[in-house]
């Protein structure tokens, strides 16, 4: 008998922030992907939903002043920011590794 590891995304329909997103699901079986979307019409406020998915609806629009922007990711919690987060933390961690090996290098650790 073989045990199926659940995914667990974060869930929120029409949040105004990520910071608002603290919803959690375990995914079913099936699902592969968390997904996270903002959407913003012209002059409105900021929406944004997080779900499982069993396939990835990613896709970036943008027309008459009006932004949805969707992205999938697959490891736990992987849908904690909006998109592009995944690539912004991915660099930052990249940044700072490198700083810290110079500043060894320099101080000679």
């Amino acid at each position: 008998m073989t045990e199926s590891l659940s995914l667990y995304c974060f869930r929120c329909d029409r949040a105004k922030s990520h910071a608002d997103c603290t919803g959690s699901i375990k995914c079913s079986d099936l699902d592969r992907y968390c997904v996270s979307q903002t959407q913003q019409g012209h002059g409105e406020e900021l929406m944004i939903g997080k779900w499982c998915s069993l396939e990835c609806p990613q896709f970036s629009l943008e027309a008459k002043g009006a932004n949805i922007s969707t992205e999938c990711c697959q490891t736990d919690y992987c849908n904690s920011g909006g998109p592009s987060s995944v690539q912004s933390i991915s660099a930052l961690v990249m940044v700072a590794t490198l700083a810290s090996f110079f500043y060894i290098l320099q101080k000679g650790l």
